[in-house]
């Protein structure tokens, strides 16, 4: 039974094959251009801040700069240099400088513990907020004004109460991350629809 097609001349297969081979040396070339164009930008940002180093190293140490302006004076800008080798000091503990592993891992605990118990804690109290009105039209304002203080603010209170221990680094951590998990959270459950609830208690 005949389709209703014409089978293919030889001209008509050699154009189209002339013209799907067009198409891959222009998709070739636009790629070959993106390319390019990738690696300009890339060499010129690193050009860019390569200059920026050089004149943070070098235009501060240029009297005639430093007494003309504060920004050019090597006590109040340092150098990269002077950056790189304080550090090492503190990276690696040469010349009696106390190594700042220590520190880094105190942090990175307490932060981790903080978001940990922030995030729990925020996203049970938004689940619950959510699932109730009552309890929601009650607390949310509360809440939303306790969000609107910045966290910045509530630091000294933390240090005055808990000192610069372990214990104010986590709460600082919890009220941080408290506010993102409970607000998600209480959205998320405000957008279940009801019948869904319905459905689930059957």
């Amino acid at each position: 039974m005949s389709t209703g097609r014409r089978p293919m001349t030889m001209q008509e297969s050699l154009n189209q094959a002339g013209s799907t081979q067009g198409n891959v040396a222009m998709a070739r070339r636009d790629r070959n251009r993106r390319v390019t164009r990738r690696l300009w930008i890339t060499a010129i940002q690193l050009g860019l801040f390569l200059v920026f180093l050089a004149a943070w190293q070098w235009l501060p140490s240029i009297p005639w700069l430093a007494s003309k302006s504060h920004v050019f004076d090597s006590y109040f800008v340092s150098s990269p240099s002077k950056i790189a080798q304080r550090l090492r000091e503190l990276f690696s503990g040469v010349d009696s400088v106390t190594p700042i592993w220590t520190y880094i891992w105190n942090t990175i605990s307490a932060s981790t513990i903080g978001l940990l118990i922030g995030m729990s804690l925020g996203a049970v109290f938004g689940l619950i907020l959510g699932s109730s009105a009552v309890l929601s039209d009650i607390l949310r304002p509360f809440l939303v004004a306790l969000n609107a203080i910045p966290r910045i603010a509530l630091i000294p209170i933390v240090v005055v109460l808990f000192g610069p221990t372990t214990l104010g680094s986590i709460t600082v951590s919890v009220m941080v991350t408290f506010f993102i998990a409970f607000f998600n959270a209480y959205e998320g459950a405000r957008s279940v629809a009801p019948q869904l609830i319905q459905n689930g208690d059957r």
